[in-house]
């Protein structure tokens, strides 16, 4: 599933932008667009990575891949930032008390 949050340079938010209206949020300054291609296979994102945000390949290679570790690139026009989600279980216990 493929979700969008976006902020335009007028401060209004909404979500689940249409593709067709992508490339105009891209190029509102200031303006923040965010895209999550949750669980989406490789043949649809790489399309969108490369013709739509004009990645670099090897970025678009690298955002395709499963195991990252933490990092940033950056790659002049954009940055592309891998992060991790910390989950915090309570409950759990690493060690046998």
């Amino acid at each position: 599933m493929i979700r969008t949050l976006y902020r335009n340079s007028k401060g209004n938010f909404t979500t689940d932008v249409p593709l067709t209206h992508w490339r105009v949020a891209l190029h509102d300054e200031p303006s923040v667009f965010w895209v999550d291609f949750n669980h989406e296979p490789s043949e649809v994102v790489e399309p969108l990575l490369r013709d739509i945000f004009n990645f670099h390949p090897l970025a678009i290679d690298d955002a395709l891949r499963e195991a990252h570790v933490p990092k940033i690139d950056n790659w002049g026009e954009y940055v592309y930032a891998v992060v991790h989600g910390v989950q915090f279980d309570i409950g759990y216990k690493p060690f046998a008390v």
